[in-house]
């Protein structure tokens, strides 16, 4: 499929950009599945939205500690856990799609 777009297009698609014209799959080869969709009803009829998150890591910590007795004995422990995972955080991109084609590229100026 990609050997079948022109060469600005296939340029743009490696280069994980996306212009107005594009169709349903260059927008997913240049940028890969959308966090979210929808779809918006608007005065010319509706507008299929799909909303690109940027990934940042998250970093989680705790601490534990804990004691008890039986009899005559008694027990100590302590515990220390951290994991990282990566979240969705802000939108930095909305593509709107019309008629099976981009009508718009909305892009965040904070990203």
């Amino acid at each position: 499929m990609y050997e079948a777009f022109p060469s600005d297009v296939q340029r743009k698609v490696s280069a994980g950009e996306v212009g107005v014209g594009f169709t349903y799959d260059m927008v997913f080869l240049a940028l890969g599945k959308p966090d979210q969709k929808f779809t918006r009803a608007e005065a010319g009829g509706q507008t299929e939205v799909w909303v690109y998150k940027k990934e940042k890591p998250q970093i989680s910590f705790g601490i534990g500690m804990g004691s008890g007795s039986y009899g005559g004995g008694s027990s100590h422990a302590t515990g220390v856990g951290v994991s990282t995972t990566t979240m969705p955080s802000d939108e930095y991109m909305r593509v709107a799609f019309r008629d099976g084609r981009v009508s718009s590229v909305e892009k965040s100026v904070n990203n």
